[in-house]
């Protein structure tokens, strides 16, 4: 009886040791991914990432969007948004023609933003002789365009289609490259992404909240994928001027450039009948620039 009572008394007291042991390895991994988020939420981006958005500006500054820089091995590219600069048409002939909306564009590229004294260069580019030289690739389907503006060797020689307005000692290029692309396939939702660019549609120019000049840079996550239409959508708004913006993904191994802003998603306000931003964006996945690129 009591030896039976015993292990009785055993059995009960060894429930809350399991209990126990249940809960401090739940608690440790709870405060492990703690520790991972707030880790992940410490990240600082490098100082060449944060200048990696290109502010262009066309009609005399009247209209304006963001680009980046990407070099393979021999070139430099300035890539953005086609809405940037121009229009789609199509002729009598239902031929699709892509028409600029001004001869010219002027582009500021920071070299360091992390300074209160900004080093950068403004560049200015003849898009028609960019055109008239073969520079500029326009993607058929999608909103894409990439001009190269530069021969890469042992040293950086920039086309005849760019002058330079203003060039600051210590101000450096950042380009994205190969080495640091994000592709689709590996890109999953709820990771963490970030969002580079000139929205200067915000803010008021008698009330100058922001340097409008100056990049902004935009945290969220992958909210999903659009498989038919291979898009990537984000939790992060975009505003006029955001359109041809870097997205680039935080990952284990490091950041990688994954898309280009080309849209904000509207949702329609039937108490004002008008189309409102949703707070959600969609960028092109990198190979839409690769297929530029390379074909």
């Amino acid at each position: 009886m009591f030896a039976a009572g015993a292990t009785q008394t055993n059995s009960v007291n060894a429930c809350p040791l399991g209990a126990n042991l249940v809960i401090m390895k739940s608690a440790l991994i709870i405060i492990f991914m703690a520790l991972t988020l707030y880790t992940q939420a410490q990240v600082e981006l490098p100082y060449q990432y944060h200048s990696s958005a290109v502010l262009i500006e066309i009609n005399q500054g009247m209209e304006f969007g963001s680009g980046l820089l990407y070099k393979d091995s021999g070139s430099l590219y300035l890539v953005t948004a086609k809405h940037v600069l121009g229009r789609d048409s199509v002729d009598e002939r239902k031929n699709i023609l892509f028409n600029l909306k001004d001869h010219s564009c002027v582009l500021t590229i920071y070299g360091d933003v992390d300074t209160g004294i900004a080093k950068r260069h403004i560049l200015h580019l003849n898009l028609i002789d960019a055109r008239e030289l073969g520079l500029i690739r326009i993607h058929p389907t999608q909103d894409l365009i990439a001009i190269k503006i530069a021969q890469i060797s042992e040293k950086v020689y920039f086309s005849r289609a760019i002058n330079f307005l203003e060039k600051q000692e210590g101000a450096q290029f950042s380009a994205f490259s190969i080495e640091n692309l994000g592709r689709f396939s590996e890109i999953r939702p709820t990771s963490d992404i970030f969002v580079f660019g000139y929205p200067k549609s915000i803010g008021l120019l008698e009330i100058p909240q922001y340097e409008f000049n100056r990049p902004l840079v935009e945290k969220g996550i992958v909210s999903a994928l659009n498989y038919q239409n291979k898009t990537i959508i984000l939790s992060c708004p975009s505003y006029g001027g955001n359109s041809g913006g870097p997205v680039v993904q935080m990952r284990p191994n490091g950041l990688r450039l994954i898309g280009v802003v080309v849209q904000y998603i509207p949702y329609y306000d039937p108490k004002s009948g008008i189309l409102l931003n949703s707070g959600y964006s969609v960028a092109l996945p990198i190979e839409t620039l690769l297929e530029l690129i390379e074909n």
